[in-house]
Parts: structure tokens; sequence; C-alpha cells
């Protein structure tokens, strides 16, 4: 399982990531799709749910000189993360959705809130 870093407080860029199934990018996601990331604390306990600002991408490549198929846009001005404490790590989980058919699959990772200086 992937870990992504942030550090607590910050002003955070978009997340891109690059979701795979059995190894092999999944493309597509530019249409036709919906996305719900929740991050919760190491006990399931849900402290972050977000539904605005994920795009799907057609997404090629790989890190880092690909176009990943999924980015995560944080809200500029707010403090979407604020809930997270730094020196933890969080279990994260992006659900995409299809919208012809409802169908899911989910795409998991860790955050790790690094603790400001």
């Amino acid at each position: 399982m992937a870990t992504v870093e942030v550090i607590d407080g910050e002003n955070l860029p978009s997340l891109g990531l690059f979701v795979r199934e059995n190894g092999t990018l999944l493309t597509g996601l530019d249409t036709g799709h919906t996305f719900e990331l929740k991050i919760a604390e190491a006990d399931g306990t849900v402290v972050v749910t977000k539904t605005t600002g994920i795009t799907g991408q057609a997404g090629t490549g790989t890190p880092p000189s690909g176009t990943p198929n999924v980015v995560i846009a944080w809200s500029s001005g707010t403090s979407e993360l604020a809930s997270l404490t730094g020196g933890d790590t969080y279990q994260v989980q992006l659900k995409i959705t299809r919208t012809a058919d409802t169908r899911s699959r989910y795409y998991q990772f860790s955050l790790y809130c690094r603790a400001a200086l």
C-alpha cells in the first residue's frame, strides 16, 4: 500500500494518483464516474469525507512523467485536513463509481501527517 505524506497545516497542492487494477493503469476515468474520498484513523473512525474537487482523467504512463488518472484538489483557504493530527498515519479510501451502472471500485493508501516544525 502506498503512503502519501503531508505536513500538518500546509496549503496543499493537488494530489495526482495513478490508480491501477491488477498492475494496469485504469483509463477512461475522465467521464462517467463519481468519486468519494474518506480518511480514517487507525481504528476506522472517518474524520474526513470529500466528494468535491476530485476529477478523473484519461491517465497515461507512470510517475513522475506520466499523467495521473485521478486528481484530488484540496480547497484553498479552507482546512479540509484540519482534523488530522501531526505524527499520525491515516487510512485513505477512494471510491470510484461508474455512473452508467453504479458499480464501484476502491483504491486504498496510507496518509502520514508529519508534524510541522
